[in-house]
């Protein structure tokens, strides 16, 4: 963002500029070609009347007298020539606005280059810095457990992370599904506060309590005979949100999600909708 509004900013810069440089050049122009042109002769002036020769005595003088008197002016109109042309003042004013208007582009172009590789230096920079960040921070992950002696299952939450986290909510829930997994609610439905642990500085894990006795769960709701039938199924799912030991201003609390379905017939939980699965 900062990045574009430094490109705005200097696009509005040679604006301005161009239309200063445009205004003067445009004021030179009209100013100077109101002054008289020296380079050629004046056609505004009285036309030129030809003189009588003096007299002369000779043979034919009448005749030379008549031929002289009547010889056509000489036209003002000549050809065009690059070195008359040069002289004039609004050709001046022409040529310095064009090397203007080219020196304009030029730093235009330069900057243009400039802030595109300032912004690539930045994005470079933040994806080091985000990458450095995201190396070091906490990262939560949840993973089903089953007591093999009681036969209850839980939730446990491990942190793969190198640093810290501190929990600002926690979820979870248990569910019966009609027809197929995939039809659990969308959107995804987290108010089911769960309990937290006895501190919400998590630095190796915890486990979500109370756990979930499968069989005991369906027999109680009477689902028996509809998860055999494949009917219904239960769904285990639930999310945490966190954050790291030390926030970065501006960036959003992380969240790992969770989501088991239940497998009678084996007596285990297997993966769930993928849309209720995954970290941030």
């Amino acid at each position: 963002m900062a990045c574009q509004e430094f490109l705005l900013y200097n696009f509005i810069i040679m604006l301005k500029r161009l239309a200063i440089v445009a205004s003067i050049s445009a004021l030179m122009a009209v100013c100077m070609s109101g002054q008289p042109n020296k380079a050629g002769n004046d056609k505004n002036g009285p036309p030129n009347k030809p003189q009588p020769p003096p007299p002369t005595v000779g043979a034919g003088s009448h005749d030379n007298y008549y031929n002289s008197y009547n010889a056509p002016a000489k036209s003002d109109d000549e050809p065009f020539r690059w070195h008359t042309a040069i002289k004039r003042p609004e050709w001046w004013a022409i040529g310095i606005a064009i090397g203007t208007l080219g020196l304009i582009y030029w730093q235009a172009r330069e900057t243009r280059r400039a802030a595109i590789a300032t912004r690539d230096a930045a994005e470079a920079a933040l994806l080091n810095a985000e990458a450095l960040v995201n190396s070091e921070r906490a990262w939560l992950v949840a993973v089903i457990r089953r007591n093999d002696k009681s036969g209850l299952f839980f939730i446990k939450i491990r942190n793969r992370g190198k640093t810290p986290a501190r929990i600002i909510r926690l979820d979870s829930k248990a569910e019966f599904v009609p027809d197929d997994p995939e039809n659990l609610i969308i959107p995804e439905d987290y108010q089911c506060p769960a309990i937290l642990p006895n501190t919400t500085f998590i630095v190796d894990g915890f486990t979500i309590r109370p756990g979930i006795m499968p069989k005991a769960f369906i027999e109680q709701r009477g689902k028996a005979s509809a998860l055999d039938s494949a009917r219904e199924f239960l769904v285990i799912y639930g999310r945490i949100v966190y954050e790291d030991v030390f926030p970065i201003s501006g960036k959003p609390p992380n969240e790992t999600r969770w989501c088991y379905v239940y497998l009678p017939a084996e007596n285990r939980f297997m993966g769930g909708p993928e849309r209720y699965t995954g970290n941030s």
